[in-house]
């Protein structure tokens, strides 16, 4: 595992970059460094928002392993901390932006890991995002959850920074 990144943000908040391998024990080694910087900051890792943001984070790398690996060697996992609400992003450098299944695959391979993001997130009040990177060859999938029922994250970021 490499750090790519520490700060602190305005206004008492912690962000961190590191990169994961794009292989099978990328997912493991998120969880373990993820959880360890939750700790870190003060989180309790029993808490449902913060146990769901430990799935999110190994659905996400899992799949930088499944669908992104040919075309990059490592996935950068993002976790930030600010205005109550706990971020996860994992970028890769695959240009395919992808969509949760509404059923998973028929032979039961797989197809099921967006949409268990998606439910974590909207179960917590958060919010999803996958916006491409500038030039189109690759993409970060971004899930900002409150840490207290709010808003949205975003929109409780915004008020903050005002």
């Amino acid at each position: 595992m490499e750090v790519l990144g520490v700060g602190r943000e305005p206004l008492g908040g912690y962000r961190i970059t590191f990169a994961v391998p794009t292989k099978s024990e990328g997912a493991s080694a998120a969880r373990r460094v993820a959880r360890e910087i939750l700790v870190d900051w003060g989180l309790d890792l029993d808490e449902p928002v913060v146990d769901s943001a430990i799935v999110i984070i190994s659905e996400l790398v899992t799949n930088t392993a499944k669908h992104a690996a040919l075309l990059c060697r490592q996935a950068e996992v993002t976790l930030a901390l600010e205005y109550g609400c706990l971020s996860v992003a994992v970028h890769d450098r695959h240009p395919h932006r992808p969509k949760a299944l509404l059923s998973p695959h028929p032979d039961d391979s797989g197809g099921w890991g967006l949409q268990l993001v998606r439910d974590l997130t909207a179960e917590a009040g958060g919010r999803t995002e996958v916006p491409a990177d500038a030039d189109g060859g690759g993409k970060t999938v971004r899930v900002e959850l409150p840490l207290r029922r709010v808003a949205g994250c975003w929109a409780t970021a915004a008020a903050g920074a005002a």
